[in-house]
């Protein structure tokens, strides 16, 4: 059975300690997927209303796909493997990676520097904390799992796999 929770799907219940295979939807593919369904709105409304069934049906397929395009990792801890993937229409696009150990399960924050320029004369810049999740697998192989501005929001979805996984969380952020 699939949840949402704290911003992470996952197909683990209640009795997540007992499962072998966890799978995460850890981020979306494109940034402000709602943004996304006015142009398909527009899509559909052409493909019913004014049976453009070629443009309509074709941006409404092509913005179906950028809206529901995912990645997300997959561990098996009875095969010891793990698959880093991004979920396309269903078909998942990676590969299993054998591991030995999951080592830790780790935040740490960055400054996220955005800028441009203004009437092409004025220069401006701003910098923001965003805090990473990450999962690391035999002490090289490190996959982050999610990017959120509020450390609660992180903390969060790694409390989830934290505990279905049975890892400690460590907190660089300090």
């Amino acid at each position: 059975m699939a949840n949402k929770h704290h911003g992470v799907y996952s197909d683990v219940g209640s009795n997540a300690e007992n499962r072998v295979k966890h799978k995460y939807a850890t981020q979306h593919y494109v940034s402000y997927r709602l943004v996304w369904c006015i142009p398909l709105l527009w899509a559909l409304y052409n493909l019913i209303i004014e049976e453009r069934f070629i443009v309509g049906g074709l941006v409404a397929l092509i913005l179906f796909l950028v809206i529901t395009t995912h990645y997300g990792i997959e561990i098996d801890t009875k095969k010891k493997t793990f698959c880093d993937y991004l979920w396309l229409a269903g078909i998942k696009l990676g590969a299993p990676t054998p591991y030995n150990r999951i080592d830790q399960l780790f935040a740490k924050n960055n400054k996220a520097t955005q800028g441009g320029y203004f009437l092409s004369a004025m220069k401006y810049s701003f910098q923001k904390d965003q805090f990473d999740g990450f999962i690391k697998f035999d002490g090289v192989t490190k996959i982050r799992l999610s990017r959120k501005e509020d450390k609660r929001e992180l903390m969060k979805i790694l409390d989830k796999i934290s505990h279905d996984l049975g890892l400690e969380i460590i907190d660089y952020t300090n």
